[in-house]
């Protein structure tokens, strides 16, 4: 703990904090918030995950992200102020660490996603690739040993193996999981597994009567992604691998009602692969998803463009699907906006973590490429009509991060403040920072649209 804080303060007080700012100055919607660390971004301390970033019901503002020091993970988890300093009623000084091994698992146990109770305690998930657990701490911290008797469950438990991802907590307090589950002895093939909690952290009987919902999609490997809880629903992402009629991997929205039957309205099934071709999968590393106020699923994903013979290029989408499974041909042209490489001065070189804003605006966390420079971290905003946003930043691009010129910058997660104002944590190579933008839109709590899961998951670096 001591070496840790003493990294983290020493990061805290670097004055080399830069940042690359290519646009006009002035306080506008895209503008970095002088008012947050001085600069508008603050970087914090090595990781081995990308950061998660999450606001407090009180403003504060958490950050959690695993690290490994050659022989065991960590589990990182910073408080800081709505100023930027660290929170010191949090944890040691603003910090809390826990060991995985002190929870029953192995060493090699990042963390995965974390959600908040709206009384602020935190709900933190990680896997092994054997075994899963779910982790509850209080708003100060500590963890809360009246989750389940000891502050944690392991998810799963005489299933299988699993490996989750995504968690998100219903309006009740249940909290639901999702991942792949192989069920039996290795070696076996893993299908979608989602398991809910109830409050208390046992088994929901009300889900499925067993608590656990496992789907077979037919592949040699089934794992979801993301899932995402609104209106009822339970809106997962995933991917099947190897389905019988094909050798890769495709994605799949799986809709499933608030009692773990897959939603028959959506699709027809409950299920829907966006591009059944197989020869042409659309997925990518970053397929992600957003689920608006009124059940409008926004999927992010990317496809290969390149003739073949030529080098790999790649162009992203964002495809927006009506509650029922049908393509909403009133967003972008025909239901989906093409990310442009190309803007202008600008070249994108990576989009992700879709999350939409109070007011239903989208946005996209990308890395870009400003003339000559190395990869920065930006926000593109786009408008309800699927239209880019050119009244936010530069062309609808935010004030560029640029926190060492030759480290290159990504976002790694989004949260919305509740006066409007952006949160953006990401890594500069292996440094978490965390910025905040002005947004000029509308206040939290307005006119509802954010994600399930604002910030998405944690995954690690590869």
């Amino acid at each position: 703990m001591k070496r840790l804080m003493m990294n983290i303060v020493a990061l805290f007080a670097l004055s080399s904090i830069t940042v690359f700012a290519p646009f006009t100055a002035g306080a506008a919607p895209g503008d970095l918030d002088t008012s947050f660390g001085g600069t508008g971004v603050i970087a914090l301390a090595s990781a081995d995950s990308q950061p998660i970033v999450k606001v407090q019901p009180n403003g504060s503002i958490l950050l959690a992200f695993s690290t490994f020091d050659g022989s065991a993970s960590q589990w990182v988890f910073m408080q800081l102020k709505p100023d930027g300093t660290l929170d010191g009623d949090f944890g040691n000084g603003g910090v809390v660490t826990t060991n995985p091994q002190d929870l029953g698992q192995s060493k090699f146990s990042p963390l995965y996603d974390v959600s908040l109770q709206a009384d602020g305690k935190i709900f933190a998930l990680s896997n092994d690739g054997i075994a899963s657990v779910v982790v509850r701490y209080h708003s100060n911290g500590a963890l809360d040993a009246s989750y389940n008797g000891d502050g944690f469950v392991v998810l799963f438990s005489g299933i299988g193996t699993s490996r989750v991802r995504s968690l998100a907590i219903q309006e009740d307090g249940a909290l639901v999981v999702g991942g792949g589950v192989c069920q039996g002895a290795a070696p076996c093939k893993n299908d979608f597994g989602l398991t809910r909690l109830d409050a208390a952290g046992g088994l929901d009987s009300g889900f499925n009567a067993s608590g656990i919902v496992i789907t077979d999609l037919g592949g040699t490997g089934d794992q979801i992604e993301r899932i995402v809880i609104r209106n009822g629903r339970i809106v997962a992402l995933g991917y099947t691998s190897n389905p019988p009629t094909s050798h890769t991997e495709v994605t799949v929205i799986a809709v499933y009602k608030e009692d773990g039957t897959l939603d028959t309205t959506f699709d027809g099934d409950g299920l829907l692969i966006p591009n059944p071709d197989p020869e042409d999968p659309e997925r990518l590393s970053n397929d992600d998803l957003a689920v608006q106020s009124d059940g409008k699923i926004l999927l992010l994903g990317s496809r290969k463009i390149t003739p073949p013979g030529e080098s790999f290029e790649e162009e992203f989408f964002l495809r927006r699907f009506n509650a029922d499974g049908t393509v909403d041909i009133g967003f972008g042209v025909n239901g989906e906006l093409i990310v442009s490489r190309d803007m202008g001065d600008f070249r994108i070189f990576h989009c992700s973590r879709p999350t939409v804003e109070p007011s239903g605006k989208i946005l996209l966390g990308c890395s870009i490429v400003v003339g000559d420079s190395t990869l920065n971290a930006s926000i593109l905003r786009i408008n309800t009509n699927g239209a880019i946003d050119t009244t936010f930043g530069s062309g609808g691009l935010s004030q560029a991060i640029d926190i060492a010129s030759d480290a290159g910058e990504s976002v790694a997660a989004f949260d919305i403040q509740a006066d409007g104002r952006i949160l953006v944590a990401g890594l500069s190579l292996n440094t978490v920072f965390v910025a905040r933008y002005l947004s000029g839109d509308a206040p939290a709590g307005t006119t509802g649209g954010a994600t399930g899961s604002s910030s998405g998951g944690c995954s690690l670096i590869r």
